[in-house]
């Protein structure tokens, strides 16, 4: 294993664009139109995303702490280590290394694909067939591959992309959005209040996806050890982000509304290309097809730099294989815990199995989220003594905000969802077993090395 630690290269401006990048996906330009089914109320609409901006809020508040507490690298491991103790830790790591991670990078790549399929009809065909190799398949590992050359190579070019892609992503929706609002061509009339009835079936639906639209804003605490400053400069990046992320969200949903009346988004799968369209012109709409694929990109790129931190922590505290935690000597990554997951999330859009893997770690996690709330309180509680340079403002209230609405969130999910949510449990659980064979395995070799030694 390399004596040289990874390297810190991540300043304030790189960890407010890894937030806004790795929050700002393809749901929000998607998602609105699934919402107003339940919600088919401008009122309502504008609401919800309102609540869940302000939840996220608070659940930031919560992670910026910790973040400032225990700067480093893991992330919700190395808060519910600290917090709850290193099996419920392992648990965490074990998920999010085995299953979370490489689906989620898996279902990003084949987003990408898929919403390249205007421009390239029938390309994301091949991803939901097994084994069946085709154009979408290849571009889908070809850029799980670029983007784990790119974290391997180092934190200072996959940081230099992240403020690329994340500040041309801002940019260019501040853009539209000014330009769409200022058009003339939308009706403020689609402000007003409609009093047409909540759908209460789709209710669900709706609350899961804002939960996972804001999703994401804790991704710089996972890289703690390559944070300059980083009991000042994580806490700002999350606060930061996620209050970005949270204007542009509101701004966006303010153009559709501007554009399309609530009742008549209902279903619609691409809001954000029709409601541009409408405003502006069909180039322009064309034009967020690409901004799309931006988001997907700085997604893709702040999801691959995290997650390989996972089971290099995991390897750091004895729990995984040691190699998962070599950092290269060259270029201070752990080069091997990405290259594995590259290799694991390659072979999830190869079996085409990412979508139900989406669906079973939802409630995996919520339910890791409330560990990390619960780890906070105690460690305000029991270890006073950890403390870093912020501390999360109106405290009791953003917890009970953030706990009361991810239990709610995890009822509804559960309830929608429920083979799914036993699946996501079942897999969580199964770092137990997991857990107790590295320990006999570990055992096993400290007896035998005892004997050698007499």
């Amino acid at each position: 294993m390399s004596t040289q630690g990874l390297k810190r290269e991540i300043g304030i401006g790189t960890a407010t664009m890894l937030v806004c990048g790795n929050i700002i996906g393809v749901g929000i330009f998607t998602l609105p139109g699934y919402m107003a089914e339940a919600f088919p109320d401008p009122y309502w609409l504008l609401g919800l995303w309102a609540a869940g901006g302000i939840i996220t809020i608070c659940a930031a508040l919560i992670y910026a702490e910790l973040g400032s507490k225990l700067p480093h690298s893991g992330g919700d491991y190395v808060f519910i280590r600290e917090g709850l103790g290193s099996r419920a830790a392992f648990l965490v790591g074990w998920a999010y290394f085995a299953i979370i991670n490489p689906g989620i990078i898996a279902a990003i790549v084949a987003g990408f694909v898929g919403t390249l399929e205007p421009l390239f009809p029938g390309l994301s065909g091949s991803l939901h067939t097994l084994y069946g190799y085709g154009w979408g398949e290849v571009a889908a590992l070809a850029l799980i591959g670029l983007f784990t050359l790119l974290s391997v190579r180092g934190v200072r070019w996959a940081s230099i992309f992240q403020c690329m892609a994340g500040g041309l992503l801002v940019a260019a929706i501040i853009t539209v959005v000014l330009f769409g609002l200022l058009s003339g061509k939308g009706d403020v009339a689609n402000f007003h209040h409609t009093h047409l009835p909540v759908k209460l079936s789709a209710i669900g639906t709706a609350i899961a996806c804002v939960f996972f639209a804001y999703d994401g804003f804790f991704v710089v605490a996972y890289l703690g050890d390559e944070v300059k400053r980083p009991k000042i400069t994580i806490p700002l990046g999350i606060l930061l982000g996620t209050v970005i992320t949270f204007l542009i969200y509101m701004l966006l949903n303010a153009l559709y509304l501007y554009a399309i009346p609530a009742g008549e988004m209902t279903g619609r799968s691409h809001v954000a290309v029709f409601a541009v369209g409408k405003l502006l012109s069909t180039p322009a709409a064309d034009c967020v097809i690409f901004i799309v694929l931006l988001a997907i990109l700085a997604t893709l790129n702040s999801t691959v730099m995290a997650s390989g931190r996972i089971p290099y922590a995991l390897a750091r505290d004895g729990l995984l294989w040691k190699r998962f935690g070599e950092v290269h000597p060259k270029f201070r990554t752990p080069h091997i815990s990405l290259i594995i997951q590259g290799v694991l999330a390659s072979i999830y859009v190869s079996l085409g199995t990412f979508d139900e893997i989406v669906c079973f770690t939802a409630s995996i996690m919520v339910l890791i989220s409330l560990m990390v709330l619960i780890s906070a309180i105690r460690l305000r509680i029991a270890r006073p003594e950890i403390q870093g340079e912020f501390k999360a403002l109106l405290f009791p209230i953003a917890a009970l905000v953030f706990g009361i609405s991810y239990t709610g969130v995890f009822a509804v999910i559960a309830a929608s969802h429920f083979l799914h949510t036993l699946i996501g449990i079942a897999i969580l659980l199964s770092g137990l077993v997991v857990n107790r064979l590295i320990i006999r395995a570990r055992t096993k070799v400290t007896k035998e090395n005892r004997l050698i030694d007499q």
